[in-house]
């Protein structure tokens, strides 16, 4: 058995994953002193990838004692050794690499920069704040990976510089993603503007939506409704996320406007809850097209319009879909049509008890069960 660190770490890099697991756990049993040489070379080593990966393994295995080590590496001449000593860093993702990764911030490689900026938001320390604050003045790539670090450590003070860079025009995009991951109610209005811009609509939408929904708040529908020409454009977009984004929000409008929209959203399973909420507040208003859809359409969300018809106490046109060529759809007439009271209702449940499909006979017989019982299904 190997016993001396040197001897474990010279075998090492080519074992497979799970022994070289085990052979990390004793290589890291021993004090660093005994083989940190070995390991910062293996870092500096950019002719074998097993040997650096190795490396980078034992580094995340020993976490904050590995950390002086790792503060040698940032002030090595070589851009890539200090890049993947921040790299490492990232992956520890402990509060503790704070100071170091602070430094990192200051390095003269943009890389070195941007990766310390990434790895500040993921520890999402609060302390990083100042620093990411300054790199806003940076190149591009270390402000954008700043402000994305801001999104994630989130807070007033990062807020609060999100929401000037917003008025920087090269970084409003980033600034509205990193709003949304941390935003909070009072963030909406700073997004809102931004809702008539073509280039900035469908980023603000989702940003805008993303927090109702982490907030649990929803805006007025007056607010959506003053966007509506905008949202219903958003609608025919090509990218699936942008429409569901745009679906919502006009089933959050409730807009008398949009009604067909929001009757064409109950078939999208992702926004079927908010179309027939929008719809149940909508009312009676709401009939007459639901009813058309539910006459001049195919689909299994015929079924959940019926539902809705029923949640509306809309008992006489849920009657004229009895004899519907869908037996799901039958079914959830006999079904609702148990709660009714109307003469009718029992006559065309009796005539259900006829219906060639065996679900359907077997909903009316029990809606017919329960009003002998005088219980509402």
């Amino acid at each position: 058995m190997l016993k001396e660190p040197h001897e474990i770490w010279k075998v090492l890099p080519k074992k497979d994953w799970q022994e070289r697991q085990e052979y990390i756990t004793r290589l890291t049993s021993y004090p660093l002193v005994e083989y940190r040489a070995e390991i910062e070379q293996g870092i500096r080593n950019d002719d074998d990838a097993d040997v650096r990966n190795a490396a980078m393994e034992v580094y995340r295995v020993l976490g904050e004692r590995g950390f002086p080590s790792l503060e040698a590496l940032l002030q090595e001449s070589n851009h890539e050794v200090r890049l993947f000593a921040v790299n490492i860093l990232c992956s520890i993702a402990d509060r503790g690499t704070f100071p170091l990764l602070a430094e990192a911030m200051s390095d003269t490689d943009v890389n070195v920069r941007v990766a310390a900026a990434e790895a500040l938001g993921k520890i999402r320390d609060e302390r990083a704040v100042v620093v990411l604050e300054n790199a806003i003045d940076d190149e591009p790539w270390v402000a954008m990976a700043a402000i994305d670090a801001l999104g994630h450590i989130g807070g007033e003070d990062a807020l609060r510089i999100l929401y000037h860079c917003l008025e920087i025009p090269d970084y409003q995009e980033f600034a509205i993603t990193a709003i949304g991951m941390s935003g909070k109610k009072e963030s909406i209005k700073y997004l809102s503007g931004r809702l008539n811009h073509w280039q900035l609509c469908e980023h603000a939408l989702k940003a805008i939506l993303e927090i109702a929904e982490r907030e649990n708040v929803r805006p007025d529908p007056e607010f959506f409704m003053h966007h509506m020409p905008m949202i219903l454009c958003m609608l025919q977009s090509a990218d699936p996320t942008t429409r569901k984004a745009a679906g919502k929000a006009v089933c959050w409008s409730r807009s008398m406007d949009a009604k067909q929209c929001l009757i064409e959203s109950v078939s999208d399973e992702d926004l079927q809850e908010y179309a027939v909420a929008a719809l149940l507040q909508t009312g009676e208003r709401a009939i007459c097209s639901i009813v058309n859809e539910i006459r001049g359409s195919t689909g299994p969300h015929r079924v959940l319009l019926v539902k809705t018809l029923s949640m509306l106490g809309q008992h006489a046109s849920l009657l004229q879909f009895a004899g519907d060529s869908d037996p799901e759809v039958r079914t959830e007439v006999a079904l609702a049509l148990g709660s009714v009271s109307l003469p009718q209702a029992a006559q065309t449940l009796e005539s259900m008890l006829r219906d060639p499909a065996e679900e359907v006979r077997i909903a009316a017989k029990r809606s017919l069960e329960m009003k002998a019982q005088g219980v509402t299904p």
